[in-house]
C-alpha cells in the first residue's frame, strides 16, 4: 500500500492491509499441503552414512514437511529424485507438492504445469483456486475462468468471487465487444495495464454501438472488430513507462533480467478518476482503502490499482506526477514480491521510498529514479525528517531497526520509520561508503535465494560493522 502522503494515524491501517493479504496468500498455499501431509505415525529409516533418496509417498510426505518449514528448493529436489516411484492413484499428490514448491520459489510457469497435471489426474484436486490465481497473473484469464467454472473449490467462495472480478476487469460488463481497447500489454510483455485513461465513457459507448453493427458470421468479423481495440496513446505510454520502471527496479536491486519468472505479467488497474477506482476496490473485497490514497498494491492478488491525480502536473501524456510517484513506490513492492518474499520491512519500504522520487520525460520513455527531494510544499520529506531525527538522536539503532517487523513498524513513529528506511537505502545506493553498498547488495542477493533476513543480515554484517555503518550513516546525513 502506498503511504507516502498519509497522516501517521492512517499508516498502521495501510500496512496492516498488506500484511493481512500476505498471510491469507500464505495460508492458502499451506492449506493445499494438508491433503498430502505426513502422517504422524510414518517413520522413514535412512542410512545416515549413505542416505538413499526417498521414494514413493515417503518422498511426497517429506516434501510437505520441507515446504512447511520454508524449504521449497529442497522439496523440489526430493520430489525430482522420486519421480516415477509414486503409485498411480497417488501421483496427483506428487504433482500437487511439486507445484506448491515451485509457487513458493516464484517459479509460476513450472507451478502452472504441475497444477494442470493435478487436475488431469484428479479433477477434485485441491489446487483449482491457486491454479486459476496463477493463470490470471500470467494474463491467461480465459483458462483461469475455465478452471474455476469446471468444478469450483467450495472451500474458497469469497476468494473465487474476487478472482472472477479481477479476471473480468472493470470494463468488460459495460463494453463486452470493445473492452480490449482498455486492456494493453506493455512492449516488453511484463505488464498488463487495464485503463480507461485517454477515453471517455461516451466515446466507449459509441464504439460499442458501432461494433455491435458488425456481422459475427462475416469471415472478416475478427479483423473488423480488432480495429475497435486499438489502445489510446496514453494507455500505451503508461504501459511502456511501467515496463521501463521495472527494468530500473531490477537494476537498482542488482538483479539480472534473467531472474524474472517466465510468463509472469504484472497487472495494473489504472483509472481515469477516483470514483471508478473506489468502486472497483469495493468489488474486489472492500479492504478499507482511504480516500486520500492515489493507489495501492495488494500482495494477496499481486495487482496495483491507481487513479490519475486530478489537477496534478502532467508529465507523461495525461498521466500526473503524483500518480507516477505512487506507481514507482507500489511498483517496487509488486516487483520485490515476485523476486523475493524475504525482504525485511526497512529494506522493502526504504527502497520503495527511494524509488518513489523521480523525473519522467518524453511520454515516459526517459526516467530517472532515486532523486533527493529536500523539501515539499505540502508535506515533510524524508530528508527533513531524518535530519531532525539525527539532530535529536531519535533514530532507531541499526541493530534493532534491521530486524523490525510489523508490530514495531506500525507505531506512532511510523512516519519516522519510513524516513529512516529511505535514508539508509539512499546512503547505500547514493552515498560514499562502498563497503556498506556492497553489503547492502549482498544482503538482497541472499534474500533472493529464499533465505530469511534473520539469518542473512548477521552473516553479512557483524556487530562491529553494524556500529561502524550506523556511525557513517549519521556522519553522511549531517554533511548533507
Amino acid at each position: 500500500m502506498n503511504a507516502k502522503h498519509l497522516p501517521a494515524r492512517l499508516l498502521s491501517v495501510v500496512n496492516h492491509f498488506s500484511e493481512t493479504d500476505m498471510k491469507t496468500f500464505t495460508s492458502l498455499a499451506i492449506l493445499l499441503l494438508l491433503a498430502v501431509a505426513l502422517p504422524q505415525t510414518l517413520v522413514v529409516a535412512q542410512d545416515k552414512a549413505k542416505p538413499e533418496p526417498l521414494k514413493g509417498m515417503a518422498a511426497v510426505y517429506k516434501a510437505s514437511e520441507l515446504i512447511q518449514e520454508g524449504k521449497p528448493a529442497e522439496a523440489v529436489k526430493v520430489l525430482d529424485a522420486a519421480k516415477g516411484t509414486v503409485p498411480a492413484k497417488e501421483e496427483w499428490k506428487w504433482w500437487q507438492n511439486k507445484g506448491t514448491a515451485h509457487a513458493e520459489l516464484c517459479q509460476d510457469d513450472k507451478a502452472i504445469v504441475c497444477y494442470r497435471e493435478v487436475l488431469k489426474l484428479n479433477p477434485k484436486g485441491p489446487c483449482r483456486t491457486i491454479l486459476a490465481t496463477l493463470l490470471q497473473e500470467a494474463d491467461l484469464g480465459e483458462e483461469a475462468l475455465d478452471v474455476l467454472n469446471k468444478d469450483e473449490d467450495p472451500r474458497y467462495p469469497e476468494h473465487n468471487a474476487i478472482l472472477r472480478v479481477i479476471i473480468e476487469g472493470p470494463f468488460k460488463a459495460r463494453w463486452p465487444l470493445t473492452w480490449p481497447k482498455l486492456h494493453h500489454r506493455s512492449k516488453g510483455g511484463n505488464y498488463v495495464v487495464i485503463s480507461d485513461i485517454g477515453v471517455t465513457d461516451q466515446e466507449m459507448d459509441a464504439l460499442e454501438a458501432e461494433a455491435a453493427k458488425l456481422d459475427p458470421n462475416d469471415k472478416l468479423y475478427a479483423q473488423r472488430l480488432a480495429k475497435f481495440h486499438k489502445p489510446h496513446d496514453d494507455l500505451v505510454s503508461a504501459a511502456n513507462l511501467m515496463e521501463l520502471s521495472r527494468k530500473e527496479f531490477m537494476a537498482f536491486a542488482g538483479i539480472s533480467q534473467s531472474r524474472w519468472p517466465k510468463g509472469k505479467r504484472l497487472r495494473v488497474f489504472f483509472f481515469r478518476d477516483q470514483s471508478r477506482f473506489m468502486s472497483f476496490e469495493q468489488e474486489c473485497g472492500g479492504r478499507g482503502v482511504s480516500g486520500s490514497v492515489l493507489g495501492y498494491y495488494t500482495p494477496m492478488w499481486r495487482y496495483i490499482s491507481l487513479f490519475n491525480q486530478p489537477g496534478g502536473t502532467k508529465v507523461a501524456g495525461n498521466i500526473t506526477q503524483g500518480t507516477i510517484e505512487t506507481f514507482w513506490h507500489e511498483g517496487w513492492h509488486q516487483t520485490c514480491h515476485i523476486i523475493t518474499r524475504r525482504c525485511p520491512l526497512w529494506m522493502n519500504e526504504g527502497i520503495a521510498e527511494f524509488l518513489g522520487y523521480g523525473t519522467c520525460k518524453d511520454r515516459g520513455t526517459n526516467i530517472e529514479l532515486g532523486l533527493l527531494v529536500r523539501a515539499k510544499k505540502d508535506s515533510y520529506t524524508g530528508y527533513e525528517l531524518v535530519k531532525e531525527m539525527i539532530r535529536l538522536n531519535r533514530f532507531i539503532p541499526f541493530k534493532e531497526f534491521f530486524y523490525y517487523e510489523s508490530r514495531e513498524w506500525n507505531t506512532d513513529r511510523v512516519s519516522l520509520n519510513y524516513a529512516q528506511a529511505w535514508s539508509i537505502v539512499y546512503f547505500a545506493l547514493r552515498g560514499d561508503n562502498e563497503l556498506f553498498k556492497k553489503d547492502f547488495c549482498k544482503i538482497f542477493a541472499e534474500l533472493c535465494k529464499d533465505r530469511p533476513a534473520t539469518e542473512v543480515i548477521p552473516e553479512v554484517i557483524d556487530d562491529k560493522s553494524m556500529a561502524a555503518y550506523e556511525a557513517a550513516w549519521i556522519a553522511y546525513w549531517k554533511r548533507m
